[in-house]
């Protein structure tokens, strides 16, 4: 009851939070739907979270994710730097499967729902 009341008292706040804590999961989640380049990205999280989401924020994370392997990026028109097209690798896949798991793991944990609960 706690956390719905935190959610209802600050639904905004609660929402961006929540988007800001799993913006990466939220990424790989929609490339593992398909294919996309990052305004498309972009304007699916806004439509998606109804969080406005900064390309400032937005483009460094696409870098760090193609860093670590998780997604990869290829030029639209390989004559030409115009749009970059991300898609979802076997390990973003594998990364976005297990941070769900723990999730989980985490929100069905006794000690989690006793904290809220004392706390409210």
């Amino acid at each position: 009851m706690a956390i719905k009341i935190l959610y209802l008292d600050d639904q905004n706040g609660f929402r961006e939070r929540s988007v800001r804590n799993f913006f990466d999961l939220h990424v790989l989640h929609l490339l593992q739907e398909d294919d996309r380049h990052g305004y498309e990205i972009s304007q699916e999280l806004d439509q998606r979270t109804q969080t406005q989401i900064n390309p400032g924020s937005l483009y460094p994370l696409l870098y760090e994710l193609e860093e670590e392997g998780l997604i990869f990026g290829r030029w639209e028109d390989p004559t030409q730097r115009n749009r970059r097209i991300y898609s979802i690798t076997e390990k973003g896949k594998m990364y976005r499967q297990d941070s769900l798991r723990n999730i989980e793991r985490l929100l069905q944990s006794k000690n989690i729902v006793e904290e809220a609960i004392i706390t409210a």
